[in-house]
């Protein structure tokens, strides 16, 4: 339990060095010819529109940085717009109603194997965060049988998760439990 604790409490520190430093400084006094100290007018924040798929830890870090003012100190106006399900949230920064958008390493491996000009720029969480939980009276496949697996969206992190929980769990599992 450490662990998992140490390892997202490192995740969000990195991640909010990669913000802070994705700005630049803040702007200085010009100095005139005449040698006095002209003021420089503080551009407009540069404004992103952003998505994320799914409410959960892994999406702190956006809304650490929003909040304590992080992206305006570094000259970004950062609009958070949670867009249910990563495949929705792909599909809009592929058609440009977004800027950028976090999401799982499957819908992002998805649209670029689709063709998508998509890059991913960093990881939230290095390692899958989800976890299949059942009854402990489950033992194998069959008590699967006629049973709902929940997922967060369809086609997504969530079920490729599910699905490999499964295959790991009971091997000889070979459909996704999924459908």
């Amino acid at each position: 339990m450490r662990s998992v604790l140490a390892l997202r409490v490192s995740a969000i520190a990195i991640c909010m060095a990669i913000v802070a430093g994705c700005g630049g400084g803040t702007p200085s006094a010009a100095t005139s010819p005449t040698g006095s100290a002209a003021a420089t007018p503080t551009p407009a924040p540069v404004k992103i529109r952003a998505a994320y798929g799914n409410v959960t830890p892994a999406n702190l870090a956006p809304f650490y940085a929003k909040e304590k003012g992080i992206f305006l100190a570094n000259g970004l106006d950062v609009d958070l717009t949670l867009i249910d399900g990563g495949g929705k949230a792909m599909a809009a920064l592929l058609g440009n109603s977004v800027d950028i958008a976090q999401l799982g390493g499957t819908e992002t491996m998805s649209a670029f194997a689709g063709g998508g000009e998509v890059e991913a720029v960093t990881l939230f969480v290095p390692v899958s965060p989800w976890v299949l939980m059942a009854p402990a009276s489950y033992t194998g496949p069959n008590d699967l049988k006629g049973k709902t697996v929940g997922v967060a969206s369809k086609g997504g992190s969530s079920e490729v998760a599910a699905n490999q929980a499964i295959r790991r769990t009971w091997p000889r599992c070979s459909r996704p439990a999924t459908r």
